[in-house]
Parts: structure tokens; sequence; C-alpha cells
């Protein structure tokens, strides 16, 4: 993570802006297919009356989730590219970091609002993992001989606390690693990356 951190901090103005925009483009193109395949897969069936609406797309959850997950990426990689384009690497005025607010502001409110409310709509939807649908038993033996069933509901509210616990704690990782942007030292060279002397020994330091 250091010594990512030190090349993407030390890399070339125009390396940089030309991998900003290719970012930038990738995650638009990515944003509108995946918009467009969610749209489709939960548009109303085609009939006559609609004009046969999109008819070659299927309507089913999975052309739904799957343009959600493509949107997601794309975005990820708009935000990441408007980032490193007009943030990393520039001077810090006032407008930079009320650009870096919105952005960090617009990161978390997907991270931690629209995907949560999604996988909730697409499990206690298209799914149907509701308290009536038991996913096993425990047996007996295990707990006493009581009557204890796991059903879809929980499986979902557990996956949905995992992932809340796992995104903080990687949000915060991020923060800290962030702060040492442009502070991080240059990877040590190690010593099979440095030149032999002309009889065939690694060079040493020595002391004046």
């Amino acid at each position: 993570m250091d010594t990512l951190l030190y090349r993407l901090a030390t890399m070339p103005d125009e390396r940089r802006l030309a991998l900003s925009w290719a970012l930038m483009g990738v995650g638009v193109v990515l944003l509108l297919v995946g918009v467009f395949f969610a749209h489709a897969g939960f548009a109303t069936e085609p009939t006559r009356d609609n004009g046969f609406y999109l008819d070659w797309v299927p309507r089913a959850w999975w052309v739904f989730t799957a343009g959600q997950l493509v949107a997601l990426v794309g975005s990820q990689l708009l935000i990441a590219g408007a980032a490193f384009a007009w943030i990393a690497n520039q001077r810090m005025t006032w407008a930079r970091a009320a650009g870096a607010t919105w952005l960090a502001f617009m990161e978390l409110v997907i991270v931690w609002a629209i995907v949560p409310s999604e996988w909730l709509n697409l499990t206690q939807g298209p799914l149907g993992w509701t308290n009536q649908e038991i996913l096993f038993v425990v047996p007996p033996l295990l707990v006493l001989n009581n009557e204890i069933a796991i059903s879809y509901a929980v499986v979902k509210d557990a996956i949905v606390g995992g992932y809340h616990i796992v995104s903080l704690v990687a949000v915060l990782l991020f923060a800290v690693k962030v702060q040492q942007w442009g502070k991080v030292a240059p990877p040590a060279a190690s010593e099979s990356e440095t030149p032999p002397s002309p009889y065939g020994r690694p060079l040493q330091r020595g002391s004046a």
C-alpha cells in the first residue's frame, strides 16, 4: 500500500491526468450501461400498447441487479478519476477542499446508503428472503433440545450488519492511509536490486 501511494503521489502530471480522464471515461460508460440495464430489467413487460418497449432485454431481477453492479463500478471509477485529477498532487485551496468533501460525501452515500438499501430491496422483494422462508433448522442437540430455525431474513440482516462493520473498517483504514499522501518515503531497494561490484559482491556504503 505504501509503495502504491508513493508511486501515485510521484506520478508525472501528464500521466496522472491521462489516467484520471481514462478512469472517468470508463466510469461514465459503465454508469450509463448499468443504469440502462437496471432500468430495462425492472421495466414493465413489453406489450403492443407500449410499442414492445425494449423487448430484447429480459425482465428479471438478475438483469436489474447486474445493471446496478455495473453502475456501482462505474461510479467508483468516476469518483476515483475525479479525485485523482483535481485533488491529488494539487495545492489545497478552499475550492479544492470543498470538492474533496463533496466527493467523499458522495462516496459515503453510495457505500452506506445506496448499496445497503438496494440489497434490502433485492432480498425483501424479488428474492423473497422473509421470516417465513427457513434456511435451516439448528439440530436440537446443539441448543439444549430447543427448536431454533434460521430464516433467510436472519441471513439478510447478518449480511447487512457484516457489510457495515467491514466497510467502516475499510473507510477508516483508507482515511489513515490517505493522510500519508505525498509523505510516504520511497520503498527501500532490496539487496538483490543493488548492482554488484566488479568482483560480483554486493556494494555496501562504507563509513567516511
